[in-house]
C-alpha cells in the first residue's frame, strides 16, 4: 500500500479505498446486508456464516472458507455472516469459485509457512487470491512485496511488526 501496513476490522462498509491502494482496488465488508459491487472483477471470500452472490449468471451460495470471483456487477449479501470483497475495477477476471480452504497451503513459504494460490490475476498487476498459513509460534522473517496485498484473518491472532509499528491481528 502506499503508506505502508493499513489495518481494518472487517465490518459492513467500505474499508480501504481505491486511493490508498496502487492497483486503485477497493476492499468492501459486508455483514448481516446486501451491498451491490459495480462492474469489473470482484473477489469474494466468505470469512464467516453464509453468503449469497448474484449475478447476471444467476445464484451461487457460499460458507465459511469459500470463495468467488465474478468479472461484472454483483450483490453481495449476508444475513448471518461475514464477507469481504475485493473490487478491482479495470481488470476482468474468469468467472469461479472454490473452497473450502484446506487447512494449510499447498507450497512452501518463508519460515514454515505454507501458501495456495486461489484465484489468479487476471493480468499483471492485478489482485489474485492467496491462502497464506502461518503455523502457530511463526516468527515470519520481516520482509515486503512489490505489489499491494490485502489480507484476512480467518482464524488465529498475532501481530504484524512494520517500520511504522506493531499492529495486532486477530481474525475479522
Amino acid at each position: 500500500m502506499s503508506n505502508g501496513f493499513v489495518g481494518v476490522t472487517i465490518t459492513n462498509g467500505d474499508l480501504l479505498s481505491g486511493a490508498v491502494t496502487h492497483c486503485g482496488a477497493r476492499l468492501i465488508g459486508v455483514q448481516n446486508a446486501a451491498k451491490q459491487l459495480p462492474s469489473g472483477t470482484n473477489t469474494i471470500m466468505c470469512i464467516a456464516g453464509d453468503v449469497r452472490l448474484t449475478d447476471r449468471h444467476g445464484l451461487v451460495c457460499l460458507s465459511q472458507g469459500m470463495y468467488a470471483l465474478l468479472p461484472s456487477e454483483c450483490t453481495i449479501e449476508t444475513t448471518n455472516g461475514l464477507a469481504v470483497a475485493i473490487h478491482f475495477p479495470t481488470a476482468h477476471g474468469f468467472r469461479q469459485f472454490g473452497g473450502p480452504l484446506e487447512s494449510v497451503g499447498r507450497l512452501t513459504y518463508i519460515d514454515g509457512c505454507t501458501d495456495t494460490l486461489l484465484v489468479c490475476p487476471p493480468r499483471l498487476g492485478a489482485p489474485c487470491l492467496n491462502h497464506l498459513h502461518i503455523p502457530a509460534g511463526t516468527d515470519q522473517s520481516f520482509h515486503t512485496h512489490p505489489s499491494d496485498r490485502l489480507g484476512a484473518i480467518l482464524s488465529g491472532n498475532g501481530w504484524c511488526d512494520t517500520p511504522s509499528g506493531t499492529f495486532e491481528l486477530a481474525a475479522g
